[in-house]
């Protein structure tokens, strides 16, 4: 018969604390993408419904790789100092 423990030991605490803070950042991330994307798409199926593209449409597509590759940046030095 194997023993379980109810509560973790005192010296896991930290990394359960770590482990619940980035899963929240996790779980938010996806929140505010489903969120960006459903707008987007919105977006872009009006734009195709009028034929007309907003100029401040294009401008922010174009700002998408930059604001893409300096996130992906942000989160691999978060994981490199975990």
């Amino acid at each position: 018969m194997s023993s379980v423990l109810s509560q973790p030991l005192p010296e896991d605490m930290h990394l359960f604390t770590q482990m619940d803070t980035v899963l929240s950042d996790i779980r938010q991330s996806y929140i505010e993408m489903d969120k960006f994307w459903a707008d987007e798409v919105w977006e872009v199926s009006r734009a195709l419904k009028d034929r007309r593209l907003d100029p401040g449409d294009i401008d922010r597509w174009r700002g998408f790789r930059e604001s893409l590759e300096q996130s992906i940046a942000y989160w691999k030095v978060c994981v490199s100092e975990n």
